[in-house]
């Protein structure tokens, strides 16, 4: 079972597939109310997501989270720094990356989320592990005080789920960059199940992120033997 399936099957929801080509309208009215004008926003998919969230008892994102804008010029003083080439797209690990940095960044603590605002589509989250700075391409996100989300390894989890990338890859605008504007991201409505099933996911999160980073050590090392194997083979025993 996919990690996507695995938390549908814990928040107890079904998806509408996604078809592209799939006909729809919408009433005039609907597109003034909803202050929408863009046709993807509309589209089925979305609006399905949408509904099966709030028959959950989903909440906006906006209602869980505090939007962290501190930014600042770059400093040599900053030991880590995260553009968007260092986070993996749907599982949100961390890599490492050569990018050219200047200009502003945006500081973000230990257990903040890093949600890309730019290409929305390419679905990257990241949940900190150290204080640093990032691209100001990322939305910083902080766990309300008090709030019904339990955990940032469980809110990144969600904004990672086809529930949220549904919404993300609808609502973006722009052609060349495109991206969410912050009122957008703010609306994102993000499951809020019970605590129970919230650690239960995070856990199943971490779980397999921990095997991904031992089949990946040992795929390295294998891959050292093989090459070393081969050299050996090929140029035969140093004299």
């Amino acid at each position: 079972m996919t990690l996507d399936a695995f938390i549908l099957a814990e928040l107890g929801m079904t998806m509408l597939p996604t078809h592209d080509d799939t006909p729809f309208a919408i009433s005039r009215s609907s597109l003034r109310s909803g202050g929408k004008m863009f046709p993807n926003y509309y589209r089925p998919d979305r609006r399905h997501a949408v509904e099966e969230l709030r028959r959950l008892g989903a909440d906006l994102l906006g209602n869980l989270v505090d939007f962290i804008r501190n930014q600042r010029a770059i400093s040599t003083d900053d030991t880590t720094y995260v553009g968007l080439a260092n986070i993996r797209s749907n599982t949100g690990e961390f890599i490492d990356a050569e990018e050219e940095v200047g200009g502003m960044v945006s500081v973000f603590n230990t257990g903040d989320v890093l949600f890309a605002k730019l290409r929305p589509y390419l679905n990257k989250v990241w949940v900190a592990d150290r204080p640093g700075v990032c691209s100001p391409e990322f939305h910083v996100l902080r766990l309300s005080s008090g709030g019904r989300i339990e955990s940032s390894d469980y809110l990144a989890a969600a904004l990672r789920a086809s529930p949220t990338l549904t919404q993300t890859v609808r609502m973006m605008t722009g052609n060349t960059h495109p991206r969410l504007a912050p009122e957008d991201v703010a609306e994102l409505v993000i499951p809020v199940p019970s605590p129970a099933v919230q650690k239960t996911i995070a856990a199943e999160v971490d779980r397999r992120r921990t095997e991904a980073h031992r089949l990946r050590a040992e795929a390295r090392v294998g891959w050292a033997a093989a090459r070393q194997a081969f050299e050996d083979a090929l140029l035969g025993p140093a004299e």
